[in-house]
């Protein structure tokens, strides 16, 4: 029997909503996007109308004069949901890419070198069920899991995402899975491996990043984003399906909008199921499946319940009764003053008075703010750069004594100190629910942000690992457990 006679009649894919970023067909090019669609049929696949706008797009090419096809765009960069079909768009690219190339290296990875031997044992499997089978050998050592065409020698094989892979070697097509989990210096360490050994080949070659949208800390796939949406850089496709802007993530009609699997390959109702299942986070939630960009990935304390934090406390206290603290994020890129005190029902209070980037503008601050209001205790965490404005405020120079400025006090608690007020604010805010805040945007995206560390069976707040600036949450921390070890004194209200 023929290959043509096992080749399955396509299935009917009719969901095809537009995408929030991607380049227009350029007619003036071939393509090999009906090559694809067609070997995907050989495997018993058929491409959803997004994949199809991918590869009719990303794979445009040129014939130069000794035949050989040039591509139109040396990197493509596809952003998608989660169910949308990433791998089954993947594995008819790169069987098309050795099956029409002699001889030709193609490399594929994923987050973890254990993710892209799975991957591509799939892709096995799948080429084993299929009219293909025979075309191919299958390798299937751990670690070097691929496929290699048996007449030309042409070979896809999997790689770990590590400092210095696949340098030296001079790949026609490489892609990369899910990169929002890659940092900044492996994702440049990756690329900058293998894009100058490619220049060699004139044009022939690519490489496809492949993901959903990833957090703050995804700074090697946010800065390809932005680019992608800029178009600011040469040579990339770029393809993004995501939740409209400003639309209600909980509402169905919104997953109609964008999700380019909806309707096709997953139904309205298994795609609730895997939203709202057991321990799916709303950060997961937004990042995994309505494609966005979340602060961090799983939030110490959810957007929601951080909200319903933010309630009247029970009686305002003077001016002179409160703590004041300070914090400077690493990097001084940004800094916070809060007000913090117990209500009288005694819950843990916080307001944010001050907050803003860097910090020229913090030591005068808090020193009109010490002379106006003659706060009870003036704190600031002993770790971080917020030491250097500390030392600024408890040792003026000779010039500003002169000037009449006086060296203020600062209470700063030390390492064990610090991790119990970590763990008592946690557990106010987070278990307890015993916290009040002020509601103010900036509060609310520094918690979003928070990443958690554990030294000693005790919780803290990690600022150099958290997804960006957490001033405002070490502030409030710090200016609760001073404000317990105030001085009592009263004085004028602070409202």
């Amino acid at each position: 029997m023929s290959v043509q006679a096992l080749e399955k009649p396509p299935v009917k894919f009719d969901h095809h909503p537009a995408a929030k970023h991607a380049p227009a067909r350029d007619y003036s090019y071939l393509t090999e996007g009906h090559e694809i669609a067609k070997l995907a049929r050989l495997l018993g696949k058929e491409l959803m109308p997004w994949q199809r706008q991918v590869v009719d797009v990303a794979t445009e090419y040129r014939l130069d004069t000794w035949g050989r096809r040039i591509y139109h765009y040396p990197k493509v960069l596809i952003t998608v949901p989660r169910q949308s079909g990433k791998t089954l768009l993947m594995g008819p690219v790169k069987l098309h890419r050795i099956m029409t190339r002699p001889g030709i290296n193609c490399f594929s990875t994923a987050q973890t070198g254990k993710d892209a031997g799975k991957r591509m044992m799939d892709l096995i499997k799948l080429v084993a069920g299929s009219p293909l089978a025979g075309i191919f050998k299958p390798r299937k050592s751990n670690g070097s899991e691929g496929l290699e065409v048996r007449q030309t020698g042409a070979h896809v094989t999997r790689f770990s995402p590590t400092l210095g892979a696949i340098h030296g070697e001079t790949p026609h097509l490489v892609d990369y899975d899910e990169i929002w989990k890659y940092s900044e210096e492996l994702g440049d360490n990756l690329l900058g491996g293998v894009g100058p050994a490619q220049i060699t080949l004139h044009g022939q070659a690519q490489i496809w990043m492949i993901s959903t949208r990833g957090t703050a800390a995804s700074v090697f796939m946010n800065k390809w984003v932005k680019s992608g949406r800029d178009g600011t850089a040469p040579g990339l496709a770029y393809f993004e399906w995501s939740m409209p802007d400003g639309a209600d993530p909980d509402d169905p009609a919104t997953w109609w909008a964008f999700h380019p699997a909806l309707g096709n390959t997953i139904t309205e109702d298994a795609l609730r199921a895997e939203m709202y299942g057991d321990g799916m986070t709303h950060a997961e939630r937004m990042r995994g499946y309505m494609n966005v960009l979340t602060e961090a990935e799983d939030p110490v304390i959810t957007p929601e319940d951080w909200a319903q934090l933010h309630t009247a406390p029970e009686g305002m206290p003077a001016r002179s009764d409160l703590a004041i603290s300070y914090e400077v994020a690493p990097g001084n890129v940004r800094a916070a003053v809060l007000a913090s005190w117990r209500d009288d029902a005694g819950m843990a209070c916080t307001r944010v008075l001050h907050s803003a980037p860097g910090t020229i503008w913090l030591p005068g601050y808090v020193r009109r703010l010490a002379a106006a209001w003659k706060p009870a205790v003036i704190a600031a965490d002993d770790g971080g750069p917020a030491r250097r404005v500390t030392d600024e405020l408890t040792n003026p120079t000779e010039a500003q004594q002169a000037a009449g400025v006086e060296a203020l006090e600062i209470l700063t608690p030390g390492m064990r100190d610090y991790g119990t007020a970590c763990d008592a604010w946690l557990t106010a805010a987070r278990d307890d629910r015993t916290f009040r805040h002020d509601g103010s945007e900036v509060f609310a995206q520094a918690m979003a942000r928070v990443v958690l560390r554990t030294n000693n069976g005790t919780e803290r707040i990690d600022r150099d690992k958290s997804a960006g600036p957490v001033a405002e949450v070490i502030g409030s921390i710090v200016g609760i457990w001073a404000y317990d070890h105030r001085p009592e004194e009263t004085g004028n209200q602070i409202w």
